[in-house]
């Protein structure tokens, strides 16, 4: 255990292997190199949704889904509580409208959202809007809304 101000630990030459969780509450410096095997830095994945509703689930995180369908779609957007939708606050969901229908988002029972104007549609075919978690049961959308 360190104190304020004095390293804990210092490896001057050799490997620090960490079989577990590390958590890291403050700042971390990189002089060299890092190699990361499993998941740690992460890009969107790219999904298509063809049908016209979708409800966001746990696994939806970092996600760029394309609406397809001719007609629209409506995603919900649901509270802290619902099945599968417990996520964390600074959550992101980028939802592009790619078909010719109307991309429209929807506040779950117990949910809210929060847009310019209080718009709750994507303004153009080819564009996207980015559900953003604020708060427990709270949503923003950011983007080309219109």
């Amino acid at each position: 255990t360190g104190t304020n101000g004095a390293n804990a630990l210092e490896v001057a030459d050799g490997n620090v292997s960490i079989t577990d969780d590390l958590t890291v509450s403050n700042d971390v410096t990189i002089t060299n190199d890092l190699t990361v095997t499993g998941q740690m830095f992460t890009h969107l994945t790219v999904e298509t949704e063809a049908g016209t509703t979708h409800a966001p689930t746990e696994g939806d995180e970092n996600k760029y889904i394309l609406t397809t369908h001719g007609t629209g779609c409506t995603v919900t957007l649901p509270q802290n509580s619902a099945t599968d939708a417990a996520f964390a606050i600074g959550t992101t969901i980028y939802y592009e409208r790619n078909g010719a229908g109307t991309l429209t988002f929807a506040a779950g029972t117990g949910a809210s959202i929060t847009s310019k104007d209080s718009t709750l549609t994507c303004g153009d075919r080819y564009t996207a809007v980015c559900a953003l978690k604020i708060g427990t049961n709270a949503w923003s959308l950011i983007g080309n809304i219109g």
